[in-house]
């Protein structure tokens, strides 16, 4: 009997020997490393039509997949390294795209606070309510205030525009805020366990009040300086004009605060030294103090640019890395609901910052969209909607 001559192959800088005719898949399954699949099925021929199990050989440069490439001695494979991450992302992403329909709603692109509208329908169908305000708050923290001063962007968005009228998409979530807060024990998200880092929000208006709602989720302790006697900063010229009503709105601020946000009013934070004191205490310091004087900004020590408070529209973070700023602060204007969506896209970004991550800020989810419908094709598409 003659011995097998036994292959070397190095996987993520670990070497195996195996048999000549093995794929490189279970060579690295063989190592204890996991490559992903999905259109391998094992005792198959090999199809190699996702593309989803590329690795790239370091000997010659080229991506191949692993199912279907067998072992060379000496071959050297790279698995886990960001290059072949990217080529598995686009392998999937071309595979996404190519179905009959929108990967996200228009309704998701047309709302800022990118809120996954379809489940809060379906779940409003199906009568469940807590389910329904837990969806709605991941993405928005202050609904029930929302409901009534959003201009509904996400329903001029609605695919339903082009056969009747738009879902209303803005009554129906203000409906479940309210009955939220008329339950006598309204929904309060779970916050992770104590990180040990501090922040300060310049501003309880709809920006600062998001971000803190979404900091504290995520562990951080969150300290709100408002120079108001009340928190809810521009959202009070809606309850003058009776568009708000104010025990809403206060309704609101209380939940923000159930979550574990320290108030400071009527503190303000009015000039360098007083910021200053503030980057000295915390870890990361928030700018949501709204539309701001140039010059005022300046004279506080802030970066600006010709709209207020200078920052990378990615992550909202200034040239000073602890230094974030959000809102009308960096706008001058902006809908209320833009405002609350920066205050959780700010979130992700200082959550990222305190973590050690690059920070990258929320980023673009993918998608692939159907275009326009036309006549004919409108009425089986709604089928069932």
């Amino acid at each position: 009997m003659v011995a097998t001559t036994m292959v070397k192959i190095t996987i993520d800088g670990r070497i195996a020997e195996v048999a000549p005719a093995t794929t490189v898949l279970h060579a690295a399954e063989g190592l204890g490393i996991s490559i992903p699949t999905l259109c391998h099925l094992e005792g198959c021929s090999p199809t190699t039509s996702c593309q989803i199990c590329l690795v790239k050989n370091a000997l010659t440069g080229q991506f191949v997949p692993s199912c279907a490439t067998k072992v060379t001695d000496g071959m050297i494979v790279e698995s886990e390294t960001e290059e072949v991450h990217e080529m598995r992302r686009t392998a999937l992403e071309l595979l996404l795209s190519d179905h009959l329909g929108d990967c996200l709603a228009p309704c998701f692109f047309a709302c800022p606070a990118h809120m996954d509208i379809p489940l809060m329908l379906q779940q409003i169908g199906d009568r469940h309510l807590q389910d329904a305000v837990a969806t709605i708050k991941r993405d928005i923290a202050m609904p029930a205030t929302l409901g009534r001063v959003c201009p509904k962007p996400c329903e001029k968005g609605c695919r339903r525009n082009a056969s009747d009228e738009p879902v209303t998409v803005c009554e129906l979530k203000r409906h479940v805020a309210d009955v939220d807060l008329a339950s006598g024990d309204p929904y309060v998200p779970t916050c992770l366990p104590d990180t040990g880092k501090r922040i300060a929000i310049v501003g309880a208006g709809p920006t600062g009040l998001a971000a803190a709602f979404y900091l504290r989720q995520q562990g951080h302790a969150c300290d709100l300086f408002e120079r108001q006697p009340e928190a809810g900063g521009r959202l009070h010229d809606e309850c003058a004009s009776g568009t708000l009503p104010i025990d809403v709105l206060r309704g609101e601020v209380r939940q923000v605060e159930k979550v574990g946000v320290n108030f400071h009013l009527a503190t303000p934070i009015a000039d360098r030294h007083a910021w200053d004191r503030l980057l000295d205490e915390f870890d990361v310091v928030v700018a949501c103090c709204g539309a701001s004087d140039v010059a005022q900004l300046q004279s506080w020590g802030l970066p600006v640019d010709k709209r207020g408070v200078a920052i990378n529209k990615e992550t909202y973070q200034t040239d000073n890395p602890r230094l974030f700023a959000a809102g009308n602060a960096i706008r001058g204007k902006g809908l209320v609901v833009r405002s609350i969506a920066d205050g959780k896209e700010a979130a992700i970004a200082i959550g990222q910052y305190l973590v050690g991550e690059v920070v990258r800020g929320p980023g673009k989810p993918f998608s692939s969209r159907i275009g326009k419908l036309t006549a004919e094709e409108m009425p089986p598409y709604l089928a069932g909607a």
